[in-house]
């Protein structure tokens, strides 16, 4: 055992409760000394989503006396972990991880959205990431040039995605458009099904986070096309961007970021994010973040919400270039 280890560690708790918890228990106290702390998130175990929220949990516990609860609400494209958060309290003991994907992609999708993205009160951002484009390891295929070759008598490719009017599919979009040909995007609500599928062959291609895409290759199940993010992905430096292989309309990093319910107060919110900020500050957080393909990006909440504003018009409009009929 490292007692350097257990020091750092100590210190790190010691800072966080030094800043947050005197002020959280001002706020509310019996409710937090009673109640854990429940961090919803749209999507199943095994997940990019979830492999941050429980990575985090455990350097939150300290705040928490009764406890850090991870709550996995897979379905309906991640939009039921955001729905239960815009009706939970706004008491600090209910908040939201989520990305861009659930909380702004998908209400573009919508023609009648089903929920109100813009009451949820932004607390602050954790980390960036790409979406990979991987194949199953039996396809004969080895690169994406090879992928449009050797399916080019298919009539239609069949792509998997984590669901109807998330990032996945509006990456399914943007690839039928470069490539002038159809794609049906197949919506899946958890990594272990669509492995099925992209390890049988039924799926031409898949778009999944890195963290999905990497127990997938250590498995021996699929291997990896191409990567969104701007640069290439260190767990895999010989795979290309999007942009290098013509797909440059696909190019697109995804932050991660954490919202209260709608109502929460202003230094409630603000105290949550310092808690969030200092355990993400962790130096063991980010080196297993970096291992799963994700990037820190730490943004406090006023940075963060003029991202998630900013974006929600990004992404609108490029559901509407892309042509694509409403839900």
């Amino acid at each position: 055992m490292d007692p350097h280890g257990i020091s750092r560690r100590s210190a790190i708790v010691a800072a966080i409760a030094g800043m947050a918890a005197p002020a959280l228990a001002q706020e509310s106290a019996s409710v937090i000394s009673t109640r854990p702390l429940k961090i919803t998130l749209g999507f199943a175990a095994g997940t990019a989503l979830d492999l941050v929220v429980r990575t985090i949990a455990p350097k939150l516990e300290p705040l928490w006396p009764a406890g850090v609860v991870t709550d996995n609400r897979p379905g309906a494209g991640g939009s039921l972990g955001v729905t239960a958060v815009l009706a939970a309290p706004a008491d600090g003991t209910s908040i939201l991880y989520a990305t861009a994907s659930e909380t702004l992609i998908l209400p573009a999708f919508q023609a009648k959205p089903t929920f109100d993205s813009t009451r949820l009160v932004p607390i602050c951002q954790v980390t960036t990431g790409s979406i990979e484009l991987v194949c199953g390891a039996q396809k004969s295929y080895k690169t994406f040039q090879d992928m449009v070759r050797e399916t080019k008598g298919k009539e239609t490719l069949f792509v998997g995605t984590f669901g109807a009017g998330t990032s996945h599919h509006l990456l399914s979009l943007i690839l039928a458009s470069v490539l002038k040909r159809p794609v049906e995007p197949v919506h899946y609500r958890s990594p272990g099904d669509m492995l099925t599928d992209v390890a049988s062959g039924q799926l031409d291609a898949a778009f999944v986070s890195p963290v999905v895409a990497l127990g997938w290759v250590q498995a021996g199940k699929a291997r990896v096309l191409g990567t969104s993010a701007p640069e290439r992905n260190a767990m895999w430096p010989s795979v290309p961007t999007f942009a290098e292989i013509g797909l440059k309309a696909a190019e697109s990093t995804f932050w991660g970021g954490f919202f209260a319910p709608p109502g929460a107060s202003a230094p409630l919110v603000e105290r949550l994010s310092k808690a969030l900020l200092a355990a993400a500050g962790d130096p063991s957080f980010k080196e297993r973040m970096e291992r799963a393909g994700l990037l820190m990006a730490l943004a406090d909440t006023a940075s963060f919400a003029r991202t998630y504003a900013a974006d929600r018009e990004r992404y609108k409009a490029a559901v509407v270039n892309s042509g694509v009929p409403l839900l």
